[in-house]
Formats: C-alpha cells, structure tokens, sequence
C-alpha cells in the first residue's frame, strides 16, 4: 500500500489566514504532490475526521476550522470518490443529540450542506483487532471509520496538557466511541502506558487503510491547550500520508520535538523517521518556522519530574506532579467534569447556595480530562508548593 512507509513526505506551506480560495489552492498543491496513485480516492468511500473536540465556535481555535475543512472536501471532490462522510466522535457522549450539538456550534453542519456531503450519525462501533499493538490489540472503532475506505484526518496543531502536543495522531484518539475513551484513560493511567496504546491506535488505522492527514495549523493553540490554552498563529497548513511523519514535523515547529511519548513509540516501531532532520519537506523548511517562545502547558513545565518517575516507588512523583484544580469562582456546576472523569473522582456539591464540582486529590489519575472538557475554563492546573518556592 503506498501510504505505509517511514520515509513519506511531509508538505509544509505558510498561510497566514483562513481565505478559501488560499487554502484550497494550497491543499489541493499538497495532495497533488504527496499522492502519486489516481485511484487513492477515485470510486472510495471516503470518511473526513476533523477534530470536534466539543462545543465551540470556530474562533476559539479548538477545533479543525470550517474553511479548512470546506477547501478540503472541495479538493477531494475533483478526484471523484464514491462518497464523503465526516465522522466524529468527541469528548462527550457518542448519541445523535450531542453530535448534532457539535456539528452546529462548530460550523461543520454549514459546511456539510455547502459541499454536499453527509454528517455521520451512526453511533455503533466495531471491534478492529490489531495483533501488533503493543499494549493494545483490539480496539472499538465508530463505524464510519471502521467501514471507511479511506481516512482524512483533518486536525487541529494544539499544546495538550497531557500529551505535550496534539496533532494528527493524537486526533485519531476520536475514532473511540463516546465516553469509552474515558475508559482507556483509566485502563492506560500511566502516561507511557497511555501514548504507547496512542501509538497502537494510529499504527491499527495507518495499516489497516490509505490515510491522508491534514493540519490546521492557520492558528492553534498553546499554553493550556487543548482547549484552556491561547490562541496562537502558526501560519502554516502542513500535511503527509505517514501521521507519525506529519506529527514529528509538527513537533519540530513547536519546539518540543524528542519530548512526545506517542511520536517516540511510533520511532521504537519503524514507523517513521527517527529525527526531523531525516524528513523529507516539500515547501517550506523546518528551520525557517521553528518556534522558540512557544507556551508549554503547566503540566510539562517541570522537567525535574521527568528524573524522579520511580524513586521512593514512585510516590514522590505522584506527589510533586501538577494537579486539576477547580476555579471555584468560576465554576457553574454544570457537572461536565465529573461526567468526563475516568476516575469517578469530581462531584458537584452545594455550597454557600452554589453548585461547585469538588475533585478528590486522592484518586486522581491526573488525565487532565477536567480541564480539557470544561466548557468556560474553570478547572486550572495546580503546581505543588515545592516548585512554586523554588521559582
């Protein structure tokens, strides 16, 4: 299959706005060059998975942005598949209420009906076996995705509070269904353990079917991303069959490159080059956009923990590491975080006549999943006093 090589380019262009006509004439530059087969899409069902990561305008920069995702289709058209669907699963509930809440707020209802194409709604899933994974060999995958012939993962370039970065493999995390991928965080509770099963996850996808991937990264998101964080313009729309290439690349501009567990994974698996300056760029060079002020999440500004993750067993680790803490002056007491807690460990209380989520400390798994979710970002990251004397 010509999409399963480590050596795949990556196509990187500058693009400083979200102007159609300027973004399709550059995806369409980038397919053209990146696909050498005519038949990659002509007569194939094609599934788009953007990132919907929740309820939010397009503005906020959380999600793959709607001009982005028009220009996209309208380049796929021109190779005549059989049909596109864009299919995701996000944060919250899998059932057709909540996607269709999603699909409103982020604009791709509008777009689905400008293009023609069909917004998924099917909210079964398949079991998808993968013998190779390291941690994980079978996964459930949303139908769409599963029975698609072909993948175009469209991102969002964001800072992620547990991960470092989120791209385009990290994206392929929405092909889980529903809250089954709150789950996966308590199953996978350690971070190596977590982005290693990230790795399984796209290697299943990367092999099992041609995959295009597309990031979104006009403007994106650093700091406490993937939706707490800033907005920040990266001017830059980049894309490659290989999601691991593309990511590495990705990781390079922000200048977190050799510090991305899932990335890592996929290098000790051969699915990818070992270094950014082993890839192969159409467009602009890596060097000429790397980022040197970029805002790391709270989470990944102590690197001291990285040095301590078994001394004591472990325990000093787990003490000293950031913590979710919730901005009681903030909070609403919708309760979106404790539904969206792997651990079952927040839970709304009434206080002084006001409902405020209360996190217990104790069985926290630290997934972050509070503040990713939380609709007016009102769960902060919380620094031991330790760090905080020594700054």
């Amino acid at each position: 299959m010509e999409n399963i090589s480590k050596s795949l380019p990556v196509a990187i262009n500058k693009c400083g706005e979200y102007n159609f006509d300027s973004i399709k004439k550059i995806i369409s530059e980038q397919i053209s060059a990146l696909i050498s087969d005519e038949s990659f899409f002509k007569d194939k069902n094609v599934v788009i998975k953007p990132n919907l990561l929740m309820k939010a305008s397009p503005d906020k920069s959380i999600t793959t942005h709607p001009v982005v995702m028009k220009a996209v289709i309208e380049v796929i058209k021109e190779y005549c598949p059989k049909s596109i669907k864009l299919a995701e699963s996000p944060g919250g509930p899998y059932n057709t209420a909540a996607l269709g809440i999603i699909y409103k707020s982020t604009c791709m209802t509008e777009v689905a009906a400008e293009c023609g194409i069909e917004l998924n709604y099917d909210t079964s899933f398949k079991a998808v076996s993968h013998p190779e994974g390291k941690v994980c060999k079978v996964f459930d995958i949303i139908t769409p995705i599963a029975d698609a012939d072909v993948i175009v993962n469209v991102c969002k370039l964001k800072t992620h509070s547990l991960t470092t970065m989120s791209a385009s493999v990290k994206n392929l995390f929405g092909t889980i269904p529903g809250i089954e991928k709150f789950e996966m965080h308590t199953r996978y509770k350690e971070l190596p353990i977590f982005e290693a099963m990230l790795a399984d996850l796209c290697e299943m996808h990367y092999k099992s079917k041609p995959m295009l991937c597309i990031v979104d990264a006009v403007k994106g998101m650093e700091g406490n991303g993937p939706s707490g964080g800033t907005i920040r313009s990266f001017g830059l729309l980049m894309s490659s069959l290989n999601p691991f290439n593309l990511d590495t690349a990705c990781s390079a501009v922000m200048g977190v490159e050799n510090t991305v567990g899932y990335i890592e994974e996929g290098k000790k698996k051969g699915l990818c080059v070992q270094s950014s300056t082993e890839l192969t760029v159409i467009g602009e060079s890596i060097n000429d956009i790397k980022l040197s002020d970029l805002i790391l999440p709270e989470t990944k500004s102590l690197p001291i923990l990285k040095k301590l993750p078994t001394l004591f067993g472990g325990r000093l680790n787990k003490f000293l590491e950031p913590k979710p803490e919730i901005r009681t002056n903030k909070c609403i007491g919708c309760g979106e975080c404790a539904r969206s807690c792997p651990a079952k460990t927040i839970s709304v209380v009434k206080k002084n006549n006001k409902r405020i989520a209360v996190i217990d400390d104790r069985n926290c798994i630290k997934c972050y999943c509070c503040q990713e979710l939380c609709p007016i970002n009102a769960v902060k990251v919380k620094k031991n006093i330790i760090f905080k004397l020594i700054k």
